[in-house]
């Protein structure tokens, strides 16, 4: 059984308190505050507007890259 099995019938999540799963790596989890709001812009994106964002950034970096 999760360890979060009891906070997760309340609603309480490791994603909402921003901890890894006991199954995931500290390396999927995001690390500042920073990392979380850009988490939960993503989220709140749909498909067509993550691959806008997703090429839009590509180009800025080889934009800078150039």
């Amino acid at each position: 059984m999760s360890p979060f099995h009891l906070l997760e019938t309340l609603g309480i999540t490791p994603e909402l308190l921003h901890l890894p799963r006991p199954t995931q790596s500290t390396a999927q989890v995001a690390q500042t505050a920073e990392e979380a709001e850009w988490l939960g812009v993503w989220r709140d994106m749909n498909d067509a507007q993550r691959r806008r964002a997703i090429a839009l950034l590509r180009a800025m970096n080889d934009a800078d890259a150039a």
